[in-house]
């Protein structure tokens, strides 16, 4: 929680409802696992839940989206169901892990103040007609966030119904999954990304190829993500050049529920293979520097389980490439121009939400 002029910040979950759908199940063991930022609420949900008389365990693992489910967890700790604590999804991805929401409750003060800001950027930048997206902790605050911008002047296009087939609103990015936003690329001269640190940001500015800001509602700041952007960009394409070259390559698959894209590792290994590649198939849960550098044979790395590791693992000492640097790599050994390698709405596999062998 910050605490401030502009009005405080506060974590709200829906603990009656947690209530209801528990009552429905009637389960006797349930495990709580969250993101690092709500580990506070997690607690508060775990001695609310014991006191309901459930035996209760804290899964205190890293917990990063709604591909980062539990299932393993509940199966190996003989648990009934596990609540992800702060993600969120149109529809469930998983048979016993129940995805539950929590809002950060922002006062209208502090959002209005921040809409002058963004606004004022928005104008200096020349970004007229423009697109505002967040993640699912920010629904609440998304709705007084547009009211505020329009006050300002500021034109938003509207949010058209979301594909019947996707997990996400609207309104909403992932890390992996910028299809929104995306859609309405054409339509737009800018983004604003409500909430904090930049990935989200930048995903939106790498699929959509538009400008793209930040609207911080904790530190309130505004803030243009164009030069990490076109960072990465440099980087990514410099990875997937060095990787042309490499003679030994692994792909990663990851063990988590919603990362095991093992037949997309095997197809991806074949064609590469064929290419004159020595492959070797690598899996584990955690995919961090430290893991990786063990691997002192290989000359390059493909990570299937999620897009944002090769972001987060910069000091491999190898390149280290996404599912979109993978395609991107296949139509370079293939003697075709290398494209825009992120300028497409989902950076993971497609047959996400299918593939689970």
């Amino acid at each position: 929680m910050r605490t401030g002029d502009e009005g405080e910040i506060r974590v709200e979950v829906d603990v009656e409802g947690i209530d209801r759908t528990l009552d429905h199940l009637k389960p006797r063991r349930i495990g709580v696992a969250a993101p690092d930022g709500l580990l506070s609420a997690a607690k508060g949900l775990y001695h609310h839940l014991k006191s309901r008389g459930y035996e209760v365990v804290l899964l205190l693992d890293p917990t990063y989206g709604i591909c980062d489910l539990q299932d393993i967890a509940v199966e190996e700790l003989g648990l009934d169901v596990a609540i992800n604590l702060g993600h969120h999804a149109r529809r469930s991805l998983a048979k016993r892990t129940i995805l539950v929401n929590a809002e950060y409750i922002i006062s209208p003060e502090r959002l209005g103040k921040l809409a002058r800001i963004t606004a004022v950027q928005l104008r200096e930048l020349g970004l007229r007609r423009t697109g505002v997206y967040t993640i699912n902790n920010y629904r609440s605050s998304l709705r007084c966030f547009l009211r505020k911008l329009a006050a300002e002047g500021v034109s938003v296009v509207e949010y058209g119904p979301p594909s019947p087939i996707s997990p996400i609103e609207g309104w909403q990015v992932i890390g992996c999954n910028f299809e929104h936003p995306w859609r309405v690329r054409d339509d737009v001269e800018g983004y604003v990304f409500l909430g904090g640190g930049s990935f989200h940001a930048i995903g939106i500015r790498l699929s959509t190829g538009r400008r793209t800001l930040v609207a911080d509602p904790e530190l309130l700041q505004v803030r243009d993500v164009e030069g990490e952007a076109v960072d990465i960009e440099r980087r990514a394409m410099a990875a997937i050049y060095k990787a042309r070259n490499a003679q030994r390559m692994g792909i990663v698959t990851g063990l988590k529920s919603g990362q095991r894209f093992l037949k997309l590792a095997r197809a991806l290994a074949r064609s590469l293979e064929i290419s004159g590649k020595d492959i070797m198939m690598i899996a584990l849960t955690e995919i961090s520097s430290a893991r990786l550098n063990l691997l002192h044979d290989l000359e390059a790395l493909i990570v299937l389980a999620c897009p944002r590791a090769p972001f987060d693992v910069t000091d491999v000492h190898m390149p280290v490439l996404s599912y979109p640097q993978a395609v991107a790599l296949m139509r370079v050994l293939r003697g075709e121009d290398v494209g825009r390698v992120f300028n497409i709405p989902v950076w993971a596999w497609i047959g996400y939400g299918r593939e689970r062998s």
